[in-house]
């Protein structure tokens, strides 16, 4: 009895490329007035989730004003309630400035400096089996990111 081998071979030559970017890139900008005017943008390819949080703000002396789009978290954050795209921005921006009326005394006793930062942080937007994967120090808002 005579030993079979055989083989069969099939090849296909394919031409081409296709890029896969999950790099995201943000940028703050709050604004060259005497307050500060936020507006994030993404300046990256893959969508964001972005959010911003306020040090230093005096409650009873300054205005927090959060325009739609924005909400503000149980963890003192303020989330963008939308994801971001690359060369998207947040729009109508999230605006610090001091209260009118402040008396002599009252700017006085802040000094002839004071500083409000402002922080901001993003995420690439990554879901695993139809689910939002995010950094565990990220809580969510109910309705964030908005569908």
């Amino acid at each position: 009895i005579g030993l079979t081998v055989s083989y069969f071979s099939d090849v296909d030559d394919i031409k081409g490329e296709a890029t896969l970017s999950l790099k995201g890139e943000s940028k703050i900008d709050e604004g060259d007035k005497d307050f500060k005017e936020i507006v994030v943008t993404n300046t990256g390819e893959a969508d964001l989730l972005v959010r911003v949080k306020l040090f230093g703000v005096i409650e009873d002396k300054m205005t927090v004003t959060v325009p739609d789009g924005w909400v503000e978290g149980s963890d003192g954050w303020y989330y963008y309630k939308n994801i971001l795209a690359g060369g998207q921005d947040t729009g109508s921006p999230i605006t610090v400035k001091m209260n009118d009326g402040l008396t002599d005394k009252e700017i006085a006793e802040l000094g002839e400096s004071f500083e409000v930062t402002v922080v901001h942080e993003a995420t690439t937007v990554v879901y695993d089996d139809g689910k939002l994967v995010l950094p565990d120090d990220w809580t969510l808002p109910a309705g964030v990111p908005a569908q």
